[in-house]
């Protein structure tokens, strides 16, 4: 009995050890793991189609913080589902710091709304902040020339002229949407709503093709348009005008207090360790003082900044706030 009870004793002992052995080899890996990071390629999954603002800086970026971290890094466009589809892709991934969820902060109004929650996962408790690459104030309202609108108070005169027969682009519960509906409000006038989607390429079709008056999206994605004469640039959806565009008014000299300042931001699957969040964020530093990224990036009239992740923390945070508050007035 005796020996059959130390028997026991030796075998718990020799799993005890195991485990602990287990443990320790667990921990050690891990910290092998963000101590060699980067040791692989880096996806950075883009939930917008191609060609427009995001996907634009997302790829100056992806170029500049390969030089940086010494690693291949690539781009994906995962267009669609109100741009859930990029997200969602990197919660399905590992939390090793090899996938990013790239996005701009207007996405904010997705948190609002709810349309975060629909898909399964929230922006704060499922992702981990790990810094901004630009910023832009030139999110732009803008009508056909064949409209012969030149100014917002032409547009907003022909709208109370006949009510409901001016349609706009949209894409419902967005950040765009709510703009929208807020500059209706300001200006008090009754606009049709047609969504379009949040793909710039469908938006600007749907302009000249005559489907819609009026789309919204950042200045430079249109400079071609207006260059050409196609398009008319009505106003900016900020308090002040814009250094590059001086000539074009804010919106808020309308009386029209929704802007829509964007920060272009990244975040890792939450429970990526710390220390390769702190790595990606110093490469976003250094990309951020490099004179020739900031050349790329004012091409299309945006800034290098970057955030730490505190501070891109605090700004999604208290933008979201703001766009619970504004989404209180179409409840």
């Amino acid at each position: 009995m005796k020996k059959r009870i130390l028997s026991l004793l030796l075998i718990a002992l020799v799993l005890v050890c195991m485990m602990a052995c287990a443990g320790k080899e667990a921990t050690s890996d891990t910290t092998d793991q963000a101590l060699n990071w980067p040791n692989g390629t880096i996806q950075i999954d883009i939930p917008y189609g191609a060609g427009g603002d995001s996907d634009t800086n997302a790829r100056i970026a992806a170029k500049y913080l390969e030089k940086e971290l010494g690693t291949t890094v690539v781009c994906v466009n995962m267009p669609g589902a109100n741009s859930t589809l990029g997200p969602i892709a990197v919660l399905d991934a590992e939390a090793d710091g090899n996938t990013l969820y790239y996005y701009n902060s207007a996405q904010a109004a997705n948190q609002a709304t709810g349309i975060f929650k629909d898909a399964g996962f929230d922006m704060f408790d499922d992702f981990t902040a790990a810094g901004t690459c630009a910023y832009d104030a030139s999110y732009a309202l803008v009508c056909p020339a064949s409209a012969g609108w030149k100014t917002l108070d032409d547009m907003v005169a022909a709208a109370k002229a006949a009510p409901g027969t001016i349609t706009y682009s949209y894409s419902y519960g967005t950040n765009v949407h709510y703009l929208l509906l807020g500059m209706e409000k300001a200006l008090g006038i009754d606009l049709d709503e047609i969504d379009i989607g949040s793909d710039n390429s469908a938006k600007i079709v749907s302009l000249l093709s005559g489907e819609v008056d009026l789309i919204t999206g950042n200045l430079s994605t249109f400079e071609d348009y207006l260059e050409d004469g196609s398009m008319v640039c009505l106003g900016l959806f900020s308090k002040e005008r814009n250094e590059y565009y001086p000539d074009y008014p804010a919106l808020s000299e309308y009386g029209i207090e929704a802007t829509c300042p964007k920060y272009y931001e990244f975040r890792f699957k939450k429970g990526t360790d710390e220390r390769i969040v702190k790595k990606f964020n110093e490469a976003l530093q250094a990309v951020c003082a490099n004179s020739e990224y900031q050349a790329e990036l004012e091409v299309y009239r945006a800034s290098a900044v970057c955030l730490s992740p505190e501070e891109q923390e605090t700004f999604d945070k208290t933008y979201v706030d703001e766009q619970y508050e504004a989404l209180k007035d179409f409840e």
